[in-house]
């Protein structure tokens, strides 16, 4: 039943909308009329109306004050306005401002004002029900703690709550233009004048069946100065630990030079016929010269660790037989001591894995290092045992143990389970420190099972990757020491005792070594041509062995001539300083304090035949270009390196498209093929074969000769 309010002064329009609801109608409409608005007001206080249908034009009202007071009395009913065809612009502006509808007196019949009348009704009750909604939306937003404005598709704000009220103010003024730039879905921060930061968020709405944004507003300077703090702290750590990393790399390579000439020169006095006593005494600097390398070098890494610039291998190696080669250094120390060294390998271990073998290798020499000094009778067993998908590692005394207060200590640095003055067994402190730093980063964790009195245990697991199949072995080719040459070689050290450390290495070569102080001495001497190998230190005054190195490089591209053999001399071993002296152009590289053997096997390498040139005649009109050329491509081919170690896949895959695109147009044909195979490689994700076809590419282009 639908209860309809007319108020109508006109007699005949009102009996003729009481026909209209009355007779089969009077089931679903009630018509009540009065003649004057105050009457309809008094009416509608009382309730119980759900549609009024008024005239505009009444005694005590006229036209569309008519309708808004009615609003104003109850916004909650429907208003249908009615009147004569004359005025139906009239109640067109009506609508405009509210009404449900205009009806022309008379015009309709019953049936059409039923459906009228319904649909009217029920869009009454639509609007009751909105405006409940909005009613409860009103409320949660005048509680919400942050700001919620909404903006018109003119930037102008057309509601804002009061947390918004405050955070903006004035800019949040209803009417008022928002005055920053506000993008739907995109956060954005909003600094405010006094130092104060907001966060933004938007959407996209209708409003009022407009364009519009919600944006909710919250105050985050709070936030803001605690990032700022935060990233201070960072950066003033991040700026200590690069200083100490730099101070430390920078001592180490000054400690490493002087040390360099005292193994040396003590390896060469130990080939030279000596007295018992003089033997003693070479043996003890040996030993003492060991000693302060291996304490260099735990300084080095546990910076390393610390500054988180540790770099892991992933390469092939047999797992017994780097185990048999760390146990086979400490079998002479424990010989000493009438100690057994057991080794206990579990044959159900594939022995081909894939890892760090040197890291892996550090840890079980601190491990038995330490047992051995710690044992003065039984024995010290290295094991190796499948542990799952993983190879637990263990070493165990029969030493003096550690008691329970003490094995938290023994893993900090520069700290042992004995403090005293008066310990027995010395050492820093740094060797378990490191290994258990190690042993997390290669994926496992180092712990401790010891009784005083009776020795301890050391293991750890590690998940390291079981292959298929022996552990290759290299070519003989590879193996074997090339025939020995007579060769021009040039060194480069502004060290006057690490230069008399190698011709004292090379005394009894048929080689000619021709010395320089420095890169640029370096770069010059080169230029006169006829070399064989060069041995370039990496860090001198002047010119650096790096740049050198490059200038090197370009020479020979511009003139066309053979490349040479570039052996780097560095006191770091870091795999971003090896790197640095691939990308540099090095062939190679030597670690200071520099052994006999390994420089020896340098100059073998060296002066194994080189391989055959690759003759390339390119065309006339392109031929004064090629050089160039080539030279760009050593430098892409050198980034492509540095993209691999980095296991950046995706820019040495691009790299070698740029090259393949390119190469024939030069006569490079085989260069271009392959940068192929190293784009393919790159793309499927196979970063051995990618690294061993870039070194392919590397080769070929070295080996290039222009025939014109």
């Amino acid at each position: 039943m639908i209860r309809i309010l007319l108020i109508e002064a006109d007699e005949a329009c009102a009996l003729h909308l009481n026909v209209v609801t009355g007779g089969e109608n009077a089931e679903h409409m009630a018509l009540e009329r009065v003649a004057t608005l105050a009457a309809g007001q008094a009416r509608l206080v009382q309730g119980g109306v759900d549609l009024v249908l008024s005239a505009l034009e009444l005694p005590d009202s006229s036209g569309l004050r008519t309708l808004l007071r009615l609003q104003t009395q109850s916004p909650e009913v429907a208003v249908v306005v009615i009147g004569n065809a004359s005025e139906e612009e009239l109640g067109r502006k009506a609508v405009e401002h509210g009404a449900q509808d205009f009806l022309s007196r008379g015009a309709v019949g019953p049936g059409a004002l039923r459906r009228l009348l319904t649909s009217a009704a029920a869009r009454q009750r639509r609007l009751n029900a909105l405006r409940g909604r909005e009613d409860l939306v009103r409320s949660l937003t005048t509680m919400n703690a942050d700001g919620i404005i909404i903006i018109d598709e003119g930037g102008v704000v057309r509601f804002a709550n009061p947390a918004a009220e405050r955070l903006l103010a004035p800019r949040a003024a209803v009417g008022e233009p928002f005055g920053f730039p506000v993008e739907p879905d995109m956060p954005a921060e909003l600094e405010l004048p006094g130092g104060r930061f907001i966060e933004v968020r938007s959407a996209a709405i209708r409003w009022k069946g407009r364009p519009g944004l919600l944006a909710s507003l919250r105050d985050v300077t709070g936030r803001k100065k605690d990032e700022v703090d935060l990233r201070r702290a960072r950066d003033a750590a991040e700026d200590a630990s690069r200083a100490k990393s730099d101070f430390v790399a920078h001592m180490s390579h000054e400690i490493r030079t002087p040390i360099n000439s005292i193994l040396g020169m003590t390896e060469v006095l130990a080939e030279t016929v000596l007295a018992a006593d003089q033997r003693e005494c070479v043996e003890v600097l040996q030993r003492s010269g060991d000693l302060l390398l291996h304490l260099v070098n735990n300084i080095l890494d546990l910076s390393k660790i610390e500054a988180g610039a540790l770099d892991l291998e992933r390469a092939e190696f047999d797992l017994f037989a780097e185990a048999e080669k760390v146990a086979s250094t400490l079998d002479y120390p424990a010989r000493k001591k009438g100690l057994t060294l057991v080794r206990r390998f579990d044959p159900r271990l594939a022995p081909r894995r894939r890892g760090d073998a040197a890291r892996l290798g550090q840890v079980l020499v601190n491990l038995l290092a330490n047992a051995v000094k710690f044992t003065d009778a039984g024995s010290v067993t290295l094991a190796l045992e499948p542990d799952a998908e993983r190879v637990l590692f263990s070493v165990s005394d029969t030493g003096i143990g550690i008691p329970p207060e003490k094995t938290a200590l023994i893993f900090e640095s520069f700290r042992q389970a004995d403090s005293s003055v008066t310990r027995r067994h010395g050492g820093t402190g740094l060797g378990l420190a490191i290994s258990r730093r190690l042993v997390e980063a290669m994926g496992g964790e180092l712990r401790l099972e010891s009784a005083l009195g009776r020795g301890s245990r050391f293991f750890f697991s590690l998940p390291l990757e079981a292959l298929a199949g022996a552990p290759e072995a290299k070519a003989a080719a590879e193996s074997a020491p090339a025939a020995e040459r007579p060769m021009r070689i040039l060194l480069v050290d502004d060290s006057p005792d690490n230069r008399l450390l190698v011709r004292r290495y090379l005394k009894d070569a048929p080689h000619a070594v021709t010395e320089a102080v420095d890169g640029r001495e370096a770069v010059a001497k080169f230029g006169a041509g006829g070399w064989d190998l060069v041995f370039m230190d990496v860090q001198m005054p002047e010119l650096d062995g790096l740049s050198a190195t490059r200038e090197i490089r370009r020479q020979e591209a511009l003139r066309g001539l053979p490349r040479v053999p570039v052996v780097a001399l560095t006191a770091s071993v870091a795999k971003e300083d090896v790197r640095d002296c691939r990308e540099a152009g090095c062939d190679g590289y030597l670690a200071k304090p520099v052994r006999k053997a390994d420089l020896l096997a340098a100059v073998r390498t060296a002066g194994a035949s080189p391989a055959a040139p690759v003759e390339v005649r390119p065309d006339a009109d392109v031929a004064d270009l090629v050089p160039a050329y080539i030279e760009n491509r050593a430098r892409d081919l050198a980034a492509m390196a540095g993209a691999l170690e980095r296991g950046d896949l995706a820019a040495c895959a691009a790299l070698a498209h740029t090259i393949r695109g390119s190469a024939a147009n030069f006569g490079l044909e085989g260069l271009g093929e392959l940068c192929r195979e190293v784009e393919e490689a790159a793309r499927r994700g196979d970063l051995e074969s990618a690294r061993a076809a870039r070194g392919r590419a590397a080769g070929y282009l070295d080996r290039v000769r222009l025939v014109t």
